[in-house]
């Protein structure tokens, strides 16, 4: 009867949507991976993944109706379809991608104040132990105290020495790799390696912020804040807490 068909119609809709959502996951992830990397992802992409998905679904329900059941429902045009999903699912998408942002966010201003609060607490050491950094060209090091090595970040084949000077910012390129610096500092476990580009001297940190896509680390008088990837949030603001 009409019901049952009725039925079978909207199931085939529903089998073709998700099976075209599945699809463009397993392409996107395969194409684009930085889209679902947590360390490199942003709105943007989330919005991008959300319309591209909502329109392969009309092209294909379109064909489905086309080419499927032809006489057996009334044939709408491509367009019709495209405004239709679109109609349907573009408010529940972004409302859904916003409540999710929403709740990162959230989530990451938590973390960070509760670390703030730990970090208020924290009493002055003692002067560290002087260093000197030795890059790949002989020529060129770099000594200083450990206390004034601010944060060290990944530039190609070089690393950008972010250190205090006479209490003044200080920044030095240096041909060395950031996995040979993280490998002559793992003595001191102030140093830590926060994000994929970013080694941090945890003991300078002043104060941490949080927002959707991440958590960042602030420096008194340093101009830049130092972002921390998803994956490393939780070690990361852990250490700080073991460091008063």
């Amino acid at each position: 009867n009409n019901n049952e068909y009725a039925l079978l119609i909207s199931l085939g809709f529903g089998f073709i949507t998700l099976l075209i959502v599945g699809v463009n996951q397993l392409i996107i992830s395969l194409f684009f991976p930085h889209f679902f990397d947590p360390d490199q992802s942003k709105i943007k992409h989330n919005y991008i993944v959300s319309i591209w998905s909502l329109l392969s679904i009309s092209i294909f329900n379109w064909l489905y109706s086309k080419y499927i059941l032809q006489d057996m429902i009334h044939q709408y045009s491509l367009w019709d379809f495209i405004l239709i999903t679109f109609a349907v699912g573009i408010i529940p998408i972004f409302v859904s991608i916003v409540i999710f942002e929403k709740k990162l966010s959230k989530a990451n201003q938590t973390l960070a104040e509760d670390t703030n609060s730990i970090i208020l607490q924290r009493k002055s050491g003692p002067v560290s132990d002087f260093i000197t950094l030795q890059s790949e060209l002989k020529s060129e090091n770099l000594s200083l105290s450990i206390s004034d090595l601010i944060a060290i970040k990944a530039e190609g084949n070089y690393c950008e020495i972010y250190y205090f000077k006479q209490g003044k910012f200080t920044p030095q390129l240096m041909r060395i790799s950031l996995k040979s610096l993280e490998k002559i500092l793992e003595v001191y476990p102030q140093f830590m390696r926060c994000h994929r580009s970013y080694l941090v001297n945890l003991k300078l940190v002043s104060k941490v912020s949080g927002s959707a896509r991440n958590i960042s680390l602030h420096i008194d008088n340093v101009d830049f804040s130092i972002p921390v990837s998803r994956t490393n949030e939780a070690i990361v603001t852990r250490a700080i807490r073991h460091m008063i």
